[in-house]
Parts: C-alpha cells; sequence; structure tokens
C-alpha cells in the first residue's frame, strides 16, 4: 500500500501518513519534506511501525487498509477507546507490525 507522509530530514523519521500530499502538508509539512512510501506488514522483530488493518476492506477497494500508522503498538492502541478490542474480537481489523520503505522518485 502505498501513502505519503512526511520524512524528518534531521533524524529520517516518518510521520503523518495519508493517502494524498495536501492531507500531510496540512499537518504542517513543507512540500520539500514529503515522500512516497510503501507499507509492508512485518514482523515484530523488524517492523519499523506499527498499524490497525482494516480487515472490513475488501482487497479490490480503494480505500486504505492500514490506518493510525505509529512507531510504537501503544498510541496506535490509543486511537480507540477500548484499543480496538471489540473490532479485533469481531474479526474486523488487527494491529500489525508494519515497514515503512521509501519510494524511489
Amino acid at each position: 500500500m502505498n501513502l505519503y507522509c512526511e520524512k524528518d530530514r534531521e533524524t529520517g523519521e516518518y510521520q503523518h501518513f495519508y493517502s494524498n500530499k495536501i492531507a500531510v502538508s496540512m499537518c504542517g509539512a513543507k512540500k520539500c519534506d514529503i515522500v512516497e512510501v510503501i507499507v509492508i506488514e512485518s514482523t515484530e522483530e523488524d517492523c519499523t511501525h506499527w498499524a490497525y488493518k482494516d480487515l472490513s476492506i475488501e482487497e479490490d477497494e480503494k480505500e486504505e487498509k492500514y490506518q493510525f500508522l505509529y512507531q510504537m503498538k501503544k498510541i496506535v492502541e490509543m486511537c480507540s477507546p477500548d484499543g480496538f478490542k471489540s473490532n479485533i474480537q469481531a474479526g474486523e481489523g488487527a494491529i500489525v507490525p508494519v515497514v515503512i520503505k521509501e519510494v524511489s522518485s
């Protein structure tokens, strides 16, 4: 899944993930700091971020499958009043480790 985000030029960290550049810029990112990345599901050992994976979205739909991308799992859990527990129990989603890779331009 490809998204756009802000890349911190000093630390190399990625933040503010959205499906378009305008949304990233609304978080205060400068145009030169917005990069395209691919989100790849990973294992806990080599993950760079955590994300909520929406399992209710079909593969062929254009909606985002990964949402709430953060470097810590606990921050993803904080994006839902119950930590996504009800969604996970219903089989509608999962919190998964992911790797963020910058797309070469």
